[in-house]
């Protein structure tokens, strides 16, 4: 399929997700509650070991986790209900890709600081990851995708072994023109809402490679030059036709 046709995709996907409820999971609730060690417990378990505190002496937590997981990805989304710091996060090997769909996240990594909005999702590796504060009225949906299917897509990809870790730029705009990836999570999270069966995994098996095919294709990373679609160099047929006729004459006898 050529860039054109995922390009059109992407825009039939958004005009069928757009404001769609199933983004947030409301089928597969993992827990809500305000106890401190309950929700750090759950989101432990789900993503990365951390430590979490409550910035604002007297707020309690208002928190609730939907999530799914699949063979190299999860899908989710996720609150805390109150304004909230999150250190010492373990590194689990995996890749997070989180946007906002409300209020706003500031997301510490090795690299720096994303301030992540429902217009910049952010897209951080486990192992750069150091602080996250999360705002009160912060909702965010969270893809997690193992940096072994990652690597191995990407090897299939390019031909050869990587020579060193993937690195994605750490912002991804979420603008109109840019949203195309979050369309693809949009059209899985509608997918696991309405499965039953076993053709709705295999149509989710070809969801979870198409997420993350788009994501190296398409997002920034130390391996662009190698996995973006290369223009099509095919000379034209009226070229061949003058080229091949071109060829010398054998010489008269």
């Amino acid at each position: 399929m050529g860039s054109g046709s995922i390009s059109g995709l992407a825009g039939q996907i958004a005009m069928m997700t757009g404001g769609n409820a199933c983004e947030t999971l409301p089928g597969f609730a993992v827990f809500s509650s305000n106890s401190l060690s309950e929700v750090r417990e759950h989101i432990a378990r789900t993503y990365c070991p951390h430590h979490l505190s409550v910035a604002r002496r007297g707020e309690r937590l208002d928190a609730w986790l939907n999530h799914k997981r699949l063979n190299d990805i999860g899908i989710g989304a996720m609150t805390y209900g109150a304004e909230v710091s999150i250190e010492g996060i373990e590194d689990e090997d995996m890749l997070l890709l989180m946007q906002p769909l409300a209020g706003m996240a500031e997301i510490g990594t090795r690299q720096g600081t994303v301030l992540s909005t429902p217009a910049i999702a952010s897209v951080v590796n486990t192992r750069d990851l150091k602080r996250m504060h999360w705002s009160a009225d912060c909702t965010q949906r969270v893809v997690q995708i193992s940096n072994r299917a990652l690597d191995h897509h990407a090897t299939m990809m390019i031909g050869r072994p990587l020579s060193r870790e993937l690195e994605f730029a750490q912002e991804m705009p979420v603008s109109a023109e840019n949203a195309h990836w979050w369309h693809y999570a949009s059209l899985l999270s509608m997918e696991l809402s309405a499965a039953s069966g076993s053709e709705s995994r295999a149509v989710l098996g070809s969801l979870e490679t198409l997420l993350i095919l788009k994501l190296l294709e398409s997002h920034p990373n130390n391996y662009s030059e190698h996995l973006r679609p290369q223009p099509c160099k095919i000379a034209p047929h009226h070229v061949r036709r003058v080229g091949s006729s071109s060829s010398p004459m054998p010489p008269n006898r």
